[in-house]
């Protein structure tokens, strides 16, 4: 009698230093907004301007850098540690980005082509933590 081998299947992982450079790199660009919102480095323009929170780029750029900026950081520090939440703040960090965008548009009812490629990203991110956290759940094989 012939046996016959289960058919392969492939099932995409990610280990937890994929995340470090996509995460750095995000992290990178969110702490540059940060500060060249707060410092007035980044013409909004009058009307943009005008519809930030309490009319105020300091906070604006104080915002960007907490939901945004720190969380990547610590999603790539975790990365490159391998820590076992990488996974997880990977996901949140690429959740709260996705959310910054939305929030922007709603808030400051402006469209950049950067806002797309950004939430793509985040989505992007989204995804590879969850394929971090399938690694890790799996083990290697």
């Amino acid at each position: 009698m012939t046996r016959h081998a289960a058919p392969a299947t492939t099932q995409l992982r990610a280990g937890p230093g994929a995340v470090v450079l996509p995460c750095a790199l995000m992290g990178l660009t969110a702490a540059t907004g940060a500060v060249g919102l707060a410092s007035d480095g980044l013409d909004l323009g009058a009307r943009v301007r005008d519809r930030l929170p309490w009319d105020s780029p300091v906070l604006a750029g104080a915002a960007l850098f907490v939901l945004v900026g720190l969380p990547m950081f610590v999603a790539a520090w975790a990365g490159a540690r391998r820590r076992p939440a990488t996974g997880d703040l990977t996901t949140l960090a690429g959740a709260l980005l996705v959310g910054w965008i939305v929030g922007q548009v709603a808030v400051l009812a402006t469209f950049s082509w950067f806002q797309p490629l950004c939430l793509l990203y985040g989505a992007v991110l989204v995804v590879l933590g969850r394929l971090v956290d399938r690694s890790r759940d799996r083990g290697p094989r």
